[in-house]
């Protein structure tokens, strides 16, 4: 879709510590993960959100949706070997439109595009 704008830094710090109150009290679900991975990436902080995805994924290891996320991410960072593990291993797990988006990236990125 179209690129988002950037948030105010004043709005993304709240979002990030509302996040990080989640995770502090319930350490155990993703989904507080999955919210600072969203916002991070909102942010335009991909290692952030790498980061945050990978300690989703740490705590729900069948997540196709933290995969196929990392993978898009890897793929705008130039690091395409990661981005085909990521792939390679959320393939594995089942098919999803974010995943097909993630392969046709890769895919893009590997022509040179």
């Amino acid at each position: 879709g179209p690129e988002v704008e950037p948030r105010p830094a004043e709005a993304v710090a709240r979002a990030f510590l509302l996040a990080g109150t989640a995770q502090e009290r319930f350490p155990e679900e993703p989904v507080s993960f999955v919210a600072e991975a969203l916002i991070a990436q909102q942010a335009g902080d991909l290692e952030r959100a790498l980061d945050a995805w990978g300690e989703a994924l740490a705590l729900d290891e069948v997540s196709v949706r933290a995969r196929a996320s990392r993978a898009r991410i890897f793929v705008r960072l130039g690091r395409l070997d990661e981005a085909r593990r990521e792939i390679a291993a959320a393939e594995q797990i089942a098919s999803s439109p974010l995943l097909r988006t993630a392969r046709a990236e890769l895919e893009r990125a590997d022509a040179g595009g």
